[in-house]
């Protein structure tokens, strides 16, 4: 049986593999621009630093899987993006940049950004083994309502998450573990997940019934506000998928009259959310289906052995739109 020690061990190793694939898909993009002699640099960010040492870790067998992975995806970017095989300019040049972590916070899910002097750019979401989008937090202090939409929470919202809150942070002063509170996994979401969750869907029922925008924000910030391609790596069938998810038109634009290969279509942004509640027999996710036949999952968790002064919510589309260009590059 898994301990909680054990599967934040297994969170921080995720976090760990995923940082490794975000490098091996930044040099990736390198290697090819440079095959095609186009001038290019990395930002040596600690972002940048971060990654290149979590791919350093890995065993050699293992950064060539993640090698192997990231050339995949590549392939397909150029079939893709006519701007990473035509001719340059002599003097344009492309910059490679891998993003920390807080862009997510204002809804910028990408990772790794290539751009050209120029002000051309396009941004991809890396996900090593997963395809699980944001990881947002929320507790008696956070106000999603402000940092997501735009929009304050009200006292209410408030009320009913701090009687969760007011019980956990001091625990999380004396740095408690979940285990001490022996209770089980079924009793603590039902005692802190569900009720927070509960005032998270009431309060959004105020915001739409108020403010019509907030579905089409809601969305925007939980699947990225940006234009944006999704490589994720499966090392175990070994194959990488790329998704793209374009609502702006930015995506495989044209270039020196070169075409993409497959057209990218140009998705719906949703305007409506048609239902919003629990998942069957759950008490930590919530289900949130929109028009346009978007849906996600918002699934609440502590992200540590130790109680913490705030939750997790795991975030992931669960049903798209036929229209979404999903291409599987094998290797």
């Amino acid at each position: 049986m898994l301990t909680f020690a054990s599967i934040e061990a297994l969170i921080l190793q995720q976090q760990a593999n995923g940082k490794a694939f975000e490098y091996a898909c930044a040099t990736a993009l390198q290697d090819n621009l440079l095959a095609r002699h186009f001038k290019n640099e990395h930002v040596e960010t600690n972002a940048f630093l971060t990654a290149a040492r979590r791919f350093n870790e890995l065993s050699v067998s293992d950064q060539n899987l993640y090698r192997r992975a990231a050339q995949a995806g590549v392939l397909v970017l150029e079939n893709l993006e006519p701007n990473l095989r035509r001719v340059a300019s002599v003097s344009e040049r492309f910059i490679v940049q891998i993003q920390v972590d807080a862009e997510g916070e204002t809804g910028d899910v990408r990772d790794v950004l290539v751009r050209k002097e120029s002000g051309w750019q396009i941004g991809f979401s890396i996900k090593h083994n997963n395809d699980a989008g944001k990881h947002s937090r929320l507790s008696g202090t956070i106000d999603f309502g402000k940092l997501w939409l735009g929009r304050s929470c009200d006292a209410e919202y408030f009320k009913a998450v701090g009687v969760v809150f007011d019980e956990l942070e001091p625990l999380a002063r004396i740095g408690a573990h979940w285990d001490s509170l022996g209770i089980t996994t079924e009793e603590k979401a039902k005692r802190f997940y569900r009720p927070v969750l509960e005032a998270f869907l009431l309060q959004l029922e105020r915001f739409t019934a108020r403010h019509p925008e907030v579905p089409t924000a809601l969305f925007r910030y939980l699947t990225g506000k940006q234009d944006f391609y999704k490589i994720m790596a499966n090392t175990t069938e070994r194959a990488t998928t790329v998704e793209a998810f374009s609502f702006n038109g930015e995506l495989g634009q044209a270039a020196g009259g070169i075409k993409p290969t497959l057209n990218v279509p140009r998705l719906s942004v949703p305007t409506r959310i048609i239902a919003k509640n629990f998942k069957e027999n759950s008490d930590n996710t919530a289900i949130i289906r929109f028009n346009e036949n978007w849906a996600v999952s918002l699934r609440l968790h502590n992200a540590s052995s130790r109680v913490e002064s705030s939750l997790k919510l795991d975030v992931r589309l669960i049903n798209v739109p036929a229209a979404l260009l999903k291409i599987v590059e094998r290797w």
